[in-house]
């Protein structure tokens, strides 16, 4: 019943596992637990009750390591995609030809099946004009990933419009490479952080056994129901733990590029923008002055320690408003960070073909919600004062960004065409940009995983826990069986 039932699971995530398999992790796992029982001196209700509840955990870590697989696959075979028809397309210059030459150098699997279906759609629809616009949607709506959109953006752009494709296929092919190499990166780190997990788990379970081994006279709480409990307990949130690590390697990886929610981070841009005050308040006042009289009163009481947070409460009530707009600056530079290399690679695909300005007016329609307003302001700029450094200098200039500073400055170089040739300015726009955007996602990605080093902690904290207390009942047991403590 098992069996089939996850069968059917795995399925749905084009896994399957066998027979053999199956019953063998199960094995596996009815072994260990032996181990433990003997480990902890588990009575036999406490080891049953431990094998009760691997049998549904064991089922969910093996659906989540086939779609752990299922992920990375995936990831690979987007990642091959756009490798394959990029060069496939600087060849032919035709995305139907392209993709029947993607669809021969797959094997058979969900992507093949997915681009016969784009391949169906172009042969058997004939009165629709975005008919290979639809094509390549049915592939970004299976594999959903910005840089596959990106890479049909392009190939449709030049099929409708012409220009070079050399360079930007250069371009785009060097933008796929660095982001293969971020996401493995992250794959490698996940994995490594996976087996600390793991290997913490193995220690909490070892600590659990420390008091049972105390070398003592008369002295035995193995048999105890509490430490038998208390065991049972921490086996149960290690199960959990490790649960919730594994997730960590089963990411749509394909989705970590794409940019947060545009219309949050445009309602917050423009939220700060409005709020340019730095003067305090009359409720930051009010706050302020509040904590300050305690402070005080607190004083005059001469409970010092109380004063002194008093005191300093007041100071943060008075500058609040403060802090808050630099937390709320923070979390707008760190979306920026994200966003502004994007769009930077998208202006740079259109500078191949177009001058600045006009790049910069067909950049708006793949723009990400928070530079809109922004690039829209530059453009205006640029029309009234077409020669003039400053509309480039004031972009995003309130965040005081260096990277984006340099990039600006570039490309005012560039519309003017000043100093080293066109090509060399762009390749320096875009080695900054690749550095930007890889230590930005870098710190993300870092950001993402910090829940990975507390599940390192945990099991540790918690079998500390029932040391104490292992200690605790060791303790009464002692003085009890000497007859000191009664």
């Amino acid at each position: 019943m098992f069996y089939k039932k996850i069968q059917n699971k795995l399925k749905g995530i084009n896994q399957s596992i066998s027979k053999k398999c199956f019953y063998t992790s199960y094995i596996v796992a009815f072994s260990l637990i032996f181990l433990l029982h003997l480990l902890l001196k588990l009575q036999l209700p406490f080891m049953g009750i431990m094998i009760l509840m691997i049998i549904p955990m064991l089922y969910g870590y093996i659906v989540e390591h086939h779609k752990m697989k299922n992920e990375r696959n995936r990831f690979e075979d987007v990642a091959r995609y756009i490798e394959t028809i990029l060069y496939s397309f600087e060849q032919n210059g035709k995305i139907k030809d392209s993709l029947n030459a993607v669809y021969d150098s797959f094997n058979d699997g969900k992507m093949k099946k997915t681009i016969q279906k784009a391949n169906n759609h172009l042969t058997s629809t004939f009165d629709s004009s975005n008919v290979m616009e639809g094509a390549l949607k049915i592939i970004e709506k299976e594999y959903e990933s910005n840089q596959l959109k990106d890479v049909h953006d392009f190939m449709l752009n030049v099929e409708k419009n012409g220009g070079k494709i050399d360079k930007p296929i250069e371009l785009l092919l060097n933008k796929k490479s660095m982001w293969e190499y971020r996401i493995n990166e992250m794959i490698q780190d996940n994995t490594r952080k996976f087996k600390e997990v793991v290997m913490s788990v193995i220690t909490s379970l070892l600590i659990c056994s420390m008091v049972l081994y105390i070398p003592t006279a008369n002295v035995d709480i193995s048999k105890n129901v509490v430490v038998q409990a208390l065991s049972v307990l921490v086996f149960l949130i290690d199960l959990l733990i490790i649960k919730k690590a594994q997730k960590f390697l089963s990411i749509d990886w394909l989705k970590l590029d794409i940019l947060n929610n545009d219309e949050y981070y445009i309602k917050k841009i423009n939220e700060y923008k409005k709020n340019k005050t730095n003067r305090i308040s009359l409720v930051s006042v009010i706050i302020g002055s509040l904590f300050l009289i305690l402070a005080v009163v607190a004083f005059i009481l001469k409970n010092q320690w109380l004063g002194v947070v008093m005191f300093l409460l007041s100071i943060f009530g008075y500058n609040q408003e403060l802090v808050g707009r630099r937390i709320q600056k923070n979390v707008l530079i760190k979306e920026i960070k994200r966003a502004f290399p994007i769009w930077l690679m998208d202006l740079v695909l259109l500078l191949q073909n177009e001058n600045v300005q006009m790049a910069l007016k067909k950049s708006k329609e793949n723009i990400p919600g928070i530079l809109r307003e922004e690039v829209e302001i530059l453009i205006d700029k640029i029309e009234m004062s077409p020669e003039s450094p400053k509309p480039y200098h004031d972009f995003l200039a309130e965040f005081d960004i260096a990277e984006i500073k340099t990039a600006m400055s570039m490309l005012y170089s560039l519309s003017n065409g000043d100093g080293a040739s066109a090509d060399e300015q762009i390749k320096k726009i875009i080695e900054k940009n690749q550095k930007m955007l890889n230590k930005t996602e870098k710190i993300r990605f870092s950001d993402l995983n910090s829940k990975l080093y507390l599940l390192f902690l945990a099991p540790v904290l918690s079998a500390s826990l029932k040391l104490v207390v292992d200690m605790a009942v060791f303790m009464v047991t002692f003085l009890t069986s000497t007859r000191i403590g009664g």
